[in-house]
């Protein structure tokens, strides 16, 4: 295998690293662990959803730059409790999806069975009159890289969408550009030169 065809694997394999974090294929297990929420409380979850433009990537708090706290919300790989066929579906704290973990944390197991990769997570709630002032906090563990909220009024009763998604990291993409001006030269020079050859041709 020659030089260009090495840095086209090479860039390939890290940028499917990049997008690896974010996949949650067929058949694969993850859990929703939430904390401080209100008993009962009710979320909706929406794989692959369309994410609004300009989500913050590196504040998991809201409200925004304020101190996290509770009530909080995490995804992670394992579990395997539930099978999700459908998107989306709705399950409050209190069910048999869910079981309660030290810490009064409630952990919500499920599978991957709707039969495509789920590449980003929207779970959104209403919320409650006690929670108008509390500190939110999300993590995407290790299955995103990001997760950001979005609130249109903070007052009791407006929707809360919590957005999971992921992005390549800024060095991974001065990597690839790295590879591909690399391979590029590569190319440049093993293409023979155009009018040495048609000179060539003229001599004969």
């Amino acid at each position: 295998m020659n030089m260009t065809r090495w840095l086209m694997v090479a860039a390939l394999a890290l940028l499917s690293c990049s997008w690896a974090q974010a996949d949650i294929t067929e058949g694969t297990d993850f859990t929703i662990t939430l904390t401080g929420w209100d008993p009962g409380q009710t979320f909706t979850f929406t794989a692959n959803p369309t994410l609004p433009a300009g989500l913050p990537t590196d504040d998991p708090c809201y409200p925004a730059t304020d101190a996290c706290g509770d009530p909080g919300v995490k995804l992670q790989n394992g579990g395997d409790q539930t099978d999700i066929y459908t998107s989306p579906f709705t399950f409050p704290t209190v069910t048999q999806d869910c079981s309660t973990a030290p810490g009064e944390a409630v952990v919500c197991s499920f599978q991957n069975d709707t039969g495509y990769t789920i590449n980003s997570i929207d779970i959104s709630t209403t919320i409650t009159e006690d929670e108008t002032d509390a500190q939110f906090v999300c993590s995407g563990g290790n299955v995103t890289s990001s997760c950001a909220f979005v609130v249109v009024d903070p007052p009791a009763g407006s929707i809360m969408n919590i957005y999971f998604f992921s992005t390549p990291e800024p060095s991974l993409g001065i990597i690839l550009m790295v590879g591909f001006a690399a391979m590029i030269i590569v190319r440049a020079r093993a293409a023979k030169p155009l009018f040495s050859s048609s000179f060539a041709r003229t001599r004969r």
